[in-house]
């Protein structure tokens, strides 16, 4: 690559990570003095590169980074008569490959701890130092694979054809430093003979994961190395010995005679406590702590709380202490003389009365009530079963509904008055139909996930979700014959077909598919938990099937959306109640700090994840078209027409 001329590198787009790297270290190594000279420029804010000269003038850096997010960044400057006149931002996926340039970057550049792994070039260390914190990592059981093997590919590339300098024991002055120093160590008299080798032991262990990161990077065989290496440290630790021998001996002595002593006897006094404890609570400790597993936990705790309760208030000789039954509730009695009378807890003395602490015994009272009546799993379950399975598709199809409304008023009040504010709000409108059509298609497909019945365990099946699949055929035509390029999924068809999607429309036909309409009290909740008690405890359990890190990051992904879908319902709300007011000639709502409310609650919720959804999820689009809404939501907010008009 000796033919490349210095200021083509500065302004090439190189197709690949790799051919970069080749060309840099092939010129770095070829150039000729009438051409210029580079020289490595060090380490800074997680970037490396390379330094640029003409008749000792800088012409160029070139910078090179790992993304936090995914891929890498090149940066390169370029400058005339020491002036810088450009800067360009090239980004490769993690696979290596270029994707496009940019004039500015607002990427986040991953950070790492930088070790010297190669003198020769700090752009190498920084590679492989990458490569070293990933290797750590992969410990964990985290890693991101695709990047690793590409900078794998291009170090061993680099090794392979000459450019680098093989690392072997003898002429590696980096490892032959980290020897020395060991010896160094020993040479210390302020330190005792235990201290010494605990630091000489730790820097070891430090010293051999960088070299074998180096090794592993460069794609060399490890095992002769680190045989060569074990006698070397053989070697050392001889030389370590003469140098202080007398307070090696001591040290060696004491370690396996009274050390020994010492440790067996501080073992057993630092778990002593910890085994006597097992020893008596072990069976109350596996009963609670496993309580996930064991639905029936809280259950006994709420038996064992009445059973006290119901001792004290039979040993009280005041009888203050109020009984664990829970009270009937009163039937209020309604009065049609000229309106109904309606109970407000406003006017409730007795509720006002009342204070603090006492309210919240009545509060504690109600939870173990709870726990008495319910076990823990279907307390759970029921709280899972409303907030996901049930509300997620309601209330995508009571947006639907608003914003159905909203584009028959935007057709009527275009006819009389064709701005482009009604055409732009035409538009946005229809991407959040399809934002709702796809959040609703993805809840079909990822149901199995969102209530954990893989194996069809439940024993009572939403009716909502048969609802859903109808739902979700309607809004589909609806966008075809919108847009003739709206294309259907395969898959979404053959679920459909295989799928009833019926739906009653009548409540005396509903309850063929409701259990609570079919109950001879509707309002019984003794009838309800009879018969729904073992599938909420079904649905919990199932939960507690994945881990539980999975759970709570699934749920708080459907929980998000759903706030944001609920938000936008209150939107078009007030946007069809304002256009109805411009269609029947009236001056519409000033509508403005409950509209900047929405758009400040929606973007809170955004924002406090959006890292998360667009690092951890990075085949789901949930970031991007969050961002293109919320958007489009504050362009509207900003074209003060709407309401003025």
């Amino acid at each position: 690559m000796a033919h490349l001329e210095l200021d083509e590198l500065l302004t090439k787009i190189h197709p690949t990570l790799d051919e970069f790297f080749i060309e840099t270290f092939s010129l770095k190594r070829n150039v000729k003095k009438d051409q210029g000279n580079i020289e490595w420029a060090s380490f800074y804010n997680s970037m490396s590169g390379i330094s640029c000269y003409k008749n000792s003038q800088i012409v160029g850096y070139i910078f090179f980074a790992k993304l936090l997010n995914a891929g890498f960044l090149l940066k390169r400057s370029h400058y005339q008569q020491g002036i810088l006149q450009s800067t360009r931002f090239d980004y490769y996926s993690e696979e290596g490959n270029f994707l496009e340039s940019k004039l500015n970057s607002n990427e986040t550049i991953q950070n790492f701890d930088f070790f010297t792994l190669d003198y020769d070039s700090s752009m190498m260390s920084h590679l492989l130092s990458i490569l070293h914190f990933n290797y750590q990592q992969i410990k964990d059981g985290v890693v991101a694979y695709n990047s690793v093997r590409t900078l794998e590919q291009i170090a061993n590339r680099l090794h392979r054809i000459g450019l680098l300098r093989n690392p072997t024991i003898s002429n590696d002055s980096i490892l032959q430093d980290e020897i020395d120093k060991t010896v160094n160590f020993e040479q210390s008299s302020s330190l005792k003979w235990r201290e010494r080798q605990k630091i000489i032991k730790e820097y070891k262990q430090k010293r051999n994961s960088l070299f074998m990161s180096k090794l592993r990077g460069l794609g060399i065989n490890i095992i002769i190395p680190f045989i060569i290496l074990f006698f070397i440290d053989v070697r050392q630790y001889l030389k370590r010995l003469i140098i202080q021998p007398w307070s090696s001996l001591k040290g060696i002595c004491f370690k396996y005679t009274l050390g020994v002593l010492i440790w067996f006897f501080t073992n057993v006094r630092d778990n002593l406590g910890y085994s006597v404890a097992l020893a008596i609570y072990g069976p109350f400790t596996f009963y609670f702590i496993t309580q996930p597993m064991n639905p029936h936990a809280m259950w006994a705790v709420g038996k064992v709380r009445k059973a006290y309760l119901d001792t004290a208030v039979n040993l009280s000789p005041q009888k203050m202490i109020p009984s664990t039954k829970p009270k009937a509730l009163i039937p209020v009695k309604i009065q049609t003389q000229q309106s109904t009378i309606f109970p407000l807890s406003s006017k409730s003395a007795a509720l006002d009365s009342r204070s603090f602490s006492v309210r919240m015994d009545d509060f504690k009272q109600m939870q173990i009530n709870l726990e008495q009546n319910m076990v823990f799993a279907a307390r759970m379950g029921r709280i899972e079963q409303m907030e996901t399975q049930l509300n997620f598709p309601l209330i995508v199809e009571s947006v639907w509904f608003e914003l159905t409304q909203y584009q028959k008023n935007l057709a009527k009040i275009l006819k009389k008055s064709p701005s482009p504010f009604y055409k732009n709000e035409i538009k946005t409108t229809n991407q959040f139909q399809q934002y709702l059509w796809d959040k609703l298609y993805r809840f079909i497909l990822d149901y199995t996930y969102v209530v954990f019945d893989k194996d069809n365990e439940q024993t009572k099946k939403s009716f909502y979700y048969r609802r859903t699949f109808s739902l979700l055929n309607k809004m589909t035509k609806r966008l075809q014959k919108a847009d003739k390029y709206f294309v259907v999924p395969k898959k979404l068809i053959a679920i459909t077909k295989k799928s009833n999607t019926q739906v009653y429309n009548d409540l005396s036909l509903l309850k063929d598919e409701s259990f609570v309409l079919r109950q001879k009290d509707s309002f019984s909740t003794d009838e309800l938990r009879s018969y729904m008690t073992r599938h909420w405890e079904i649905l919990f359990l199932q939960q507690n099937k994945v881990q539980e890190s999975s759970n709570f990051a699934l749920q708080t992904y459907v929980w998000s959306i759903r706030n944001f879908i609920w938000a936008h319902q209150t939107v078009f709300s007030l946007k069809n109640s304002n256009l109805r007011a411009v269609l029947q000639g009236q001056i519409p709502e000033q509508y403005n700090e409950l509209y900047a409310s929405l758009y400040n609650l929606m973007q809170l919720e955004f924002v406090s994840i959006k890292k998360e959804l667009e690092n951890s999820l990075p085949h789901d689009l949930e970031a991007q078209q969050r961002m293109i809404l919320l958007k489009n939501y504050k362009n509207f907010l900003d074209q003060k027409q709407f309401i003025r008009k």
